[in-house]
């Protein structure tokens, strides 16, 4: 059983609203329709689950099969069926990351992406809002760094180089490990050139 957000919930991503936390929308931009409860829960911690089943009961996400079927629902995705009122979804307990796990920042490419449509949307451009649709509807990992570190460049044109670290060095506390050599490598690229005898 995968689960999908629905044409509400990609409305209320568009428009920022007030009713999704951060991690709801963190949740919602996973839920996309090829992954299963037990590979989203993990990554989002202990409280992942009630954030599903509210998600679930308000209409954001619906299960895609292997569950009785409610009435049909037209999105911009085509024609599905909105479950039935079912039982919460129950991830085994040693699926979910403990409470009392190192209180490092979370490397994650789904926070990388959100975080970086942030700052792309705070722009105001059609420039920026091309590169946040790339971003958005990036087929895997490696495309969407790929545009993120895109969209650093970018922004580093726009609003100049002291901005841009700024945004690399929290890119740099988020982006999965295996992409942190390509981010130091961009950023050295992006440093205005020191004079000679500085």
């Amino acid at each position: 059983m995968s689960l999908a957000k629905t044409e509400k919930a990609r409305l209320a991503l568009q428009s920022r609203s007030a009713d999704l936390g951060p991690r709801e929308r963190q949740l919602l931009i996973l839920c996309d329709g090829r992954r299963k409860p037990g590979e989203l829960l993990p990554l989002l911690g202990l409280d992942a689950q009630s954030l599903l089943e509210r998600l679930l009961r308000d209409g954001y996400v619906v299960r895609l099969d292997g569950l009785p079927a409610g009435p049909e629902r037209v999105s911009a995705a085509g024609t599905f069926r909105v479950p039935a009122p079912a039982a919460p979804i129950v991830v085994p307990a040693a699926a979910v990351v403990p409470a009392a796990a190192p209180a490092r920042t979370r490397r994650s490419v789904a926070a990388t992406k959100m975080y970086m449509i942030d700052m792309l949307q705070l722009l105001r451009d059609m420039d920026a809002s091309s590169i946040a649709v790339s971003i958005q509807t990036s087929a895997d990992e490696d495309e969407l760094v790929a545009h993120v570190l895109g969209a650093l460049r970018y922004i580093r044109r726009k609003s100049g180089p002291s901005y841009a670290r700024r945004i690399a060095e929290r890119l740099a506390e988020m982006l999965p490990e295996a992409y942190l050599s390509a981010l130091a490598a961009l950023v050295d690229q992006l440093e205005p050139a020191q004079p000679a005898g500085a």
